[in-house]
């Protein structure tokens, strides 16, 4: 989720300035005035759904602690960072983390306290009530409103 394919990268030489590309790239860099120097590495494409995004974005990680450890760990450096190994979100964007509660009932991955100090908590419980009132004046499709199939 957080990187996209590992790609071989190609490093270019203009004067003083190195860089490493794709291997797409090599072309446009060689009719730029870069060289090949010959060294190359593996790095990771961004993911697909960061490609081309200059506006601010709103990345939502749901049910974040029912991840495992692993996932939690890269999460925070999205959430600390607003960037991953071979990216990095639009300046502006907001990241928000759902998460089910840490009470015995669900199966979710405890979090220790540096994680919880990276973020706001609000505990919020579902009324069908009000969101059904909100889906009506909202014009949501009928089918999204009847919870009395989904509940009752």
């Amino acid at each position: 989720m957080f990187v996209g394919f590992p790609i071989s990268e190609f490093e270019m030489q203009k004067g003083d300035e190195k860089i490493f590309v794709s291997e797409k790239s090599i072309s446009v860099y060689t009719d730029l005035g870069y060289r090949y120097t010959g060294k190359n590495h593996m790095g990771y494409a961004a993911p697909k759904w960061i490609v081309g995004k200059e506006k601010p974005l709103f990345l939502l990680l749901d049910d974040f602690n029912r991840g495992s450890l692993g996932m939690l760990q890269a999460a925070m450096e999205v959430v600390n960072e607003q960037s991953y190994v071979s990216w990095s979100l639009p300046s502006g964007s907001t990241v928000v983390l759902s998460n089910n509660p840490d009470d015995g009932e669900y199966m979710v991955t405890t979090e220790d306290q540096a994680q919880k100090t990276r973020y706001l908590n609000f505990f919020m419980k579902f009324d069908v009530d009000v969101w059904s009132e909100w889906a009506e004046k909202e014009g949501v499709d009928g089918r999204c409103k009847n919870y009395s199939i989904l509940i009752g």
